[in-house]
């Protein structure tokens, strides 16, 4: 744990740019790349970028399936920080315990009302979300951080929890929906309904398999706190490091590819090492870039998004932001060719987010857990 109590307490600005970065991805700029597709079949470009902003129907990697991992990935680096203030202010592993679990207990709950809860008809409800597995994984993942303070220590825990997920899901189960252990599992566990009938994509085996990329991204914080007083020239040698670190996941999945196929709705630890090594690098090359060379001023505009991620996350099933945006903007969409106007409206739609976004941030009204 660094010494300097007010380093510990730096806030990293690329962690909320990368935050709204991958928020960014599913408040909108999909629907907005999807259209720009649509409206131009001959561009490579966006019918390139209109299939990454899919899902894989099954087994593969695309852009839009990093999503999910990546965020749980920078949950972890903002918790190393967290754990940090609070073991500098000398509280009680019970009390940072029960912080974590009220956390995770709350994103669960969350999770479950979002999916309509408060209708209560159990048999209908789907008790899996994906703020629940936020909330476990975390949970999980932070549970082990309190506990567990050395860095290559963690790192065989994290790798440990990864290989016993391998060996369950390879010797008690298929790579198919119907056969997986996931499945098995969610089945015989969790009550309600399960989002893909025969399992579920944040079921329980799910949320264990997340926690690996929630000590990753605590490793990398801890990495990151180390360092935080050293000059830039040996920040370079920190760069590095975590740049291997990031190649070495990838070459890590791509070793167990053939044995262990990259399938996101099983979370498998290939899934894992591909989405975790690019977390690492995307983090790295935003923190050097906004952190170390300072030059944040030029990406504010996704901070705004990263400091109330949650807020726009729950905002976007509260409130019908298309009908907003339709009322206010659809006038001016109507304007362009009908093939275009799905376009400007995608293009509106955002921009009235982030304007709520951006208003939060300038009153400082953040919503946190």
């Amino acid at each position: 744990m660094p010494s300097n109590s007010n380093s510990i307490k730096k806030r990293l600005l690329s962690l909320d740019c990368l935050r709204g970065l991958d928020m960014l991805c599913i408040i909108g700029l999909d629907t907005l790349v999807r259209g720009i597709a649509y409206a131009e079949p001959n561009n490579k470009v966006f019918q390139i970028l209109s299939k990454q902003f899919t899902h894989a129907s099954w087994d593969g990697l695309h852009l839009y399936d990093l999503i999910f991992p990546i965020f749980v990935f920078i949950a972890g680096i903002s918790f190393s920080f967290s754990l940090a203030n609070q073991e500098s202010q000398a509280k009680s592993f019970a009390h940072i315990l029960f912080k974590i679990w009220k956390r995770g207990a709350i994103l669960f709950l969350l999770g479950m009302i979002l999916q309509g809860l408060m209708s209560f008809e159990f048999s209908d409800l789907r008790w899996c979300s994906v703020l629940g597995l936020i909330g476990i994984s975390t949970s999980i993942g932070g549970t082990v951080a309190v506990f567990v303070k050395r860095k290559i220590y963690l790192s065989i825990v994290a790798l440990s929890i990864s290989s016993g997920i391998a060996l369950i899901q390879y010797f008690y189960g298929g790579w198919t929906q119907s056969t997986c252990v996931n499945g098995k599992i969610d089945q015989l566990l969790v009550p309600g309904q399960l989002y893909d009938r025969v399992m579920d994509p944040e079921g329980i085996l799910n949320m264990i398999s997340a926690s690996f990329l929630c000590i990753l991204g605590i490793i990398i914080g801890r990495i990151i706190q180390d360092q935080l007083s050293m000059t830039n020239e040996k920040k370079k040698h920190t760069f590095c490091y975590l740049i291997s670190i990031g190649i070495g996941l990838i070459l890590l999945g791509y070793l167990f590819e053939p044995i262990i196929p990259v399938i996101k709705k099983m979370w498998t630890p290939t899934f894992s090492f591909y989405s975790g090594g690019i977390g690492v690098l995307l983090f790295t090359l935003f923190y050097w870039v906004i952190d170390v060379n300072n030059q944040g001023r030029y990406f504010m505009w996704l901070k705004v998004i990263g400091v109330n991620a949650l807020a726009i996350y729950i905002g976007q099933w509260i409130l019908d932001f298309n009908q907003i945006n339709n009322l206010l903007f659809y006038g001016i969409a109507n304007l362009f060719e009908n093939i275009y106007t799905p376009i400007v409206l995608a293009g509106t739609c955002l921009l009235l987010k982030w304007g709520v976004l951006y208003y939060m941030d300038s009153k400082r009204v953040y919503i946190k857990i």
